[in-house]
């Protein structure tokens, strides 16, 4: 499945302590692959206009590689991790405070219970991330 698909599958999760809003790369290594204007003529000539992996991955057989000034890496020496950004419903960071850095026990089963459903739907995730729940902020993805 793709991010699109495991983010649908998560948010259909039901939970009582937490939301799941976003997923997000991070941590990007070296940085981010940056398409530039060869990889987007090589699918529209190739691929019929679809810009995927695969076409990614072929354009680099015919020498169009990551348009990041002086950077020869292939695509996939282009890593990053996968954060779930979550919503809790309370303020679990003055709860933590509170409470010797301890959660709400409900949380903490939400959070348990999440952990399953990736591990179960092999939904690749590398960490969770929590926001405010205070505010309604809503990150933009660039992964």
């Amino acid at each position: 499945m793709n991010k699109e698909d495991d983010l649908k599958l998560l948010q259909g999760l039901t939970l009582k302590t937490l939301t799941v809003v976003m997923m997000q790369g991070v941590n990007f290594k070296p940085h981010p692959y940056v398409i530039g204007t060869g990889h987007v003529g090589y699918a529209a000539d190739h691929y019929n206009g679809m810009l995927s992996e695969d076409a990614i991955r072929d354009a680099e057989r015919h020498g169009i590689h990551c348009a990041q000034r002086g950077c020869r890496l292939p695509y996939d020496q282009h890593t990053y991790d996968r954060a779930v950004f979550v919503r809790p419903t309370t303020d679990i960071f003055t709860y933590a405070e509170e409470h010797n850095g301890q959660i709400p026990e409900d949380t903490h089963d939400d959070l348990l219970a999440l952990k399953t459903f990736v591990e179960t739907n092999k939904i690749r995730v590398d960490g969770f991330a929590f926001l405010d729940p205070s505010s309604e902020e809503k990150a933009v993805t660039n992964e």
